[in-house]
C-alpha cells in the first residue's frame, strides 16, 4: 500500500501540507464579524459540506471510499472510482476541516482495471517501479462526528471529476422515521452542521439546543422531502468546554444528539443558522 499518514493529524493540526514560511506583516486593523456576518460564514460551510457529493461529479462517475481496517484510534481507507477513464492520471483532493477549501493531497494518481486509486510507479505518476500499481491508502485517527472528504480530479481536464466524504465516527440519533445527524465542520467542535431528515415535508419542527444552559428553540419548516439543514455554533462565552445537546421534535419523534466541543476562540451564539442547499457548483 501506499500511505499518505498525514491524514492523522487532521483535526489537530493547523496545516496538513508543507508550505513556504509566511513573511511577517504588520497586524492588519480588521473590523470584528457581527453576529448575522457570522452565522453567514457558518451556514456556507455546512451548504459546502452538504453539496460535497456525487452531485459534482461527472456524467456516471462515482468516488466511493471503503473502510479496509480499523485499529485502536486508527482508520484506514481506500478510493474507488467507476465512470472515470482509467487512461487518465488524477490529482486526490482532500478537504480536511482545518482547512477553508479543498488542498491536493496527492499528485500522479492512476486507477486500476477496478478503479481503485493507485500509484502505478510509472513517469508522470505517483510511487516507484519497485512497487508498481500500489493500491493508496488513506490513513486518519477520525475525531467524533469529524467528516472526511475526498475528490479525483483529471490532471489534464478537471471536468472528470468525482467527489465522495465519510464520517468515520459519526453522531447521530434515530427515533421512528426521524434521523438527526450531527458533522463537527471546525477543530474543537465549534462549528456544527445538523441535518434532519426523515420528516413529514413542508412541516414545522420543533429546533432546541441548549450549549451549557445557553438555550435556544425555533420552529423551522422542513422542505419538500422532509429535510432539515442548519448550522450550530455551540460555543458559550461562560464555559471552555461543554457540549451542545441538540433535539429536532416533530409529531412523535424527537431524537436527540450532543456534540462536545471547546472555546480556543472568541465566543459565538449557539443560535442555529438557516442552510438553503445551493445548486452544484460546476
Amino acid at each position: 500500500m501506499t500511505p499518505i499518514r498525514f491524514l492523522v493529524v487532521s483535526i489537530i493540526a493547523c496545516s496538513l501540507y508543507a508550505q513556504e514560511p509566511a513573511k511577517q506583516e504588520a497586524p492588519k486593523q480588521t473590523t470584528p464579524l457581527t453576529p448575522p456576518q457570522i452565522q453567514e460564514i457558518a451556514a456556507g460551510v455546512v451548504q459546502s459540506y452538504m453539496n460535497w457529493g456525487p452531485e459534482l461529479n461527472s456524467p456516471g462517475a462515482t468516488l466511493s471510499i471503503k473502510e479496509t481496517s480499523r485499529e485502536g484510534g486508527t482508520v484506514t481507507f481506500s478510493l474507488r472510482a467507476a465512470g472515470l477513464p482509467k487512461d487518465k492520471v488524477y490529482v486526490l483532493f482532500q478537504w480536511p476541516v482545518t482547512q477553508m477549501k479543498p488542498v491536493p493531497a496527492l499528485r500522479g494518481v492512476t486507477l486500476d482495471a477496478d478503479g481503485v486509486a493507485i500509484c502505478a510507479g510509472r513517469t508522470g505518476t505517483c510511487g516507484n517501479l519497485e512497487k508498481p500499481n500500489d493500491p493508496i491508502e488513506l490513513t486518519a485517527i477520525p475525531a467524533l462526528g469529524e467528516p472526511y472528504r475526498f475528490a479525483v480530479a483529471a490532471q489534464d481536464d478537471p471536468a472528470i471529476k468525482a467527489y465522495a466524504k465519510v464520517v468515520p465516527m459519526p453522531i447521530e440519533s434515530v427515533d421512528k422515521a426521524c434521523h438527526l445527524r450531527g458533522v463537527v465542520l471546525m477543530p474543537h467542535g465549534i462549528l456544527v452542521g445538523v441535518e434532519a431528515a426523515g420528516y413529514p415535508p413542508d412541516a414545522a419542527i420543533d429546533f432546541h439546543t441548549d450549549s451549557e444552559g445557553e438555550v435556544h428553540d425555533s420552529k423551522p419548516k422542513t422542505d419538500n422531502t422532509g429535510r432539515y439543514v442548519t448550522a450550530v455554533l455551540p460555543v458559550n462565552g461562560g464555559a471552555r468546554v461543554g457540549s451542545v445537546r441538540i433535539r429536532a421534535a416533530a409529531g412523535d419523534c424527537a431524537p436527540e444528539i450532543s456534540v462536545p466541543w471547546s472555546a480556543p476562540i472568541a465566543p459565538v451564539s449557539v443560535a442555529p443558522a438557516a442552510v438553503t442547499p445551493a445548486p452544484p457548483r460546476e
